[in-house]
């Protein structure tokens, strides 16, 4: 959704792109403190410690899983940097989906990870972690090119990473006086433990999904209005078209055949710069027509879900849902040199209904319907699309997804209503 009041001078916009420093509206502005520097060099140091530090080990195998990890998350963030197009927070440039430093650093940290394990993997992730949160400090990024750049390291290294076997075998032993640890080198251990392993594998149960959604976002309309200010009608007004996007990350555990829960995350955020073609009144703050302001709309989602499966050993899907949803909105403007904010801040839980109908054409595509519906007192929204789907295999599967979001939201001290269009991709992994 597009949640902005802004009117846009094409003019005004290129000016921005090549004077952002004269922002002074805490909105557009970033800190460069200690933790954005030390997110600069994580984002260098991560992968090359994937790269570097595996080869020095000796484990030229896994340096060549790092590498490619590392080349193809980079590969993937920045052609979708150059397709999408969207201005920074800071509006200093409009190359903002997804995160670069993001996906360096986690590509780097979730190849650790996979290659390691878990001991390594909370150090690795911690500094990722560190990475991402400054990229919002520093104002260069919103939480969902944060989350898109995050998913894009971690799933390049699911794809391209195996666990680290060794030739090196240490086994602890009880004693009288305590334990002792027996060390022992076999050559070619390690191989001959891979080859058993894939020899005896039997298809596994994986019951956790891990899946990224990502696309383009066409705004129809945007009404609102705060208090007893007058509604605007950003129809009616000269908008900053400046591309949009979505994201959605879910993570869904089937307890069994029949049912399984969903959690999903959809960070929406969005910065505005432009001219004001009529006098605007927010939140009580009057803006005048010819002055130059900002406006930020935050609206971060987190659905939970208990889905029932009906029909499932046959080629039909048939799911019903039924959960909560749980929203924070905060929509601000201000003028570009700041000092005259004003904003408004909203929490809402709504219960949800929702379901899928498709068919399964072959074991490997599919095709779906899905809808779901949220409502509380004055406030309701929801979601209709369709999906094709295509499984690689028993973990891995991708495809594309088409659909229109409709909120409408009535309350005390806001009034917003919003309609858009998506389109993009998934991407989903099973374990």
């Amino acid at each position: 959704m597009k949640a902005s009041v802004t009117l846009v001078s094409a003019a005004v916009v290129a000016a921005l792109f090549t004077s952002p420093v004269d922002a002074k509206s805490e909105l557009i502005q970033g800190e460069r403190n200690n933790l954005v520097k030390a997110g600069d060099w994580l984002q260098i140091l991560l992968p090359g410690t994937a790269i570097v530090g595996s080869w020095a080990w000796g484990d030229t195998e896994g340096a060549w899983m790092a590498t490619k990890t590392v080349a193809a998350t980079a590969a993937a963030t920045h052609t979708f940097k150059a397709g999408f197009k969207k201005l920074r927070p800071d509006a200093s440039a409009n190359n903002s989906f997804p995160s670069g430093h993001t996906s360096a650093a986690f590509s780097g940290a979730a190849y650790l990870h996979h290659r390691y394990g878990n001991t390594v993997g909370v150090v690795a992730y911690t500094g990722a972690a560190l990475t991402g949160y400054s990229r919002l400090v520093a104002n260069k990024h919103f939480v969902d090119d944060v989350v898109v750049g995050a998913s894009f390291g971690v799933l390049s290294s699911l794809y391209f990473t195996e666990p680290y076997e060794s030739d090196l075998v240490i086994q602890p032993t009880p004693t009288k006086d305590g334990m002792a640890m027996n060390f022992s080198y076999v050559p070619g251990l390690a191989l001959a433990s891979a080859s058993t392993s894939q020899a005896t594998s039997k298809p596994k149960d994986y019951r956790w999904r891990f899946q990224l959604s990502f696309g383009s976002a066409k705004p129809n309309y945007n009404v609102f209005a705060t208090g007893d200010d007058g509604p605007i009608d950003s129809r009616e007004l000269n908008l900053n078209e400046d591309p949009d996007t979505f994201s959605a990350l879910n993570f869904a555990y089937a307890i069994n055949k029949y049912s399984d829960v969903h959690v999903t995350f959809v960070p929406y955020n969005r910065v505005d710069d432009s001219v004001l073609l009529r006098d605007v009144k927010f939140n009580g703050q009057m803006y005048s027509a010819g002055e130059r302001t900002v406006f930020s709309s935050h609206l971060w989602q987190l659905d939970t879900d208990y889905q029932l499966r009906l029909l499932p050993d046959t080629n039909f899907i048939v799911r019903a849902r039924a959960g909560l949803t749980f929203q924070h909105q905060r929509l601000a403007m201000d003028i570009y040199d700041g000092g005259r904010l004003s904003e408004v801040v909203q929490n809402r839980i709504m219960p949800a209904v929702g379901g899928t109908l498709g068919y399964r054409i072959t074991p490997q595509i599919s095709l779906a319907a899905e809808g779901r519906y949220a409502r509380w007192q004055n406030n309701r929204h929801h979601y209709l699309g369709g999906r094709f789907r295509y499984d690689f295999n028993q973990q891995w599967y991708a495809g594309v997804e088409a659909g229109r979001y409709k909120h409408r939201y009535d309350e005390t001290n806001l009034y917003n209503e919003v309609s858009y269009d998506s389109i993009g991709l998934k991407v989903g992994y099973h374990f």
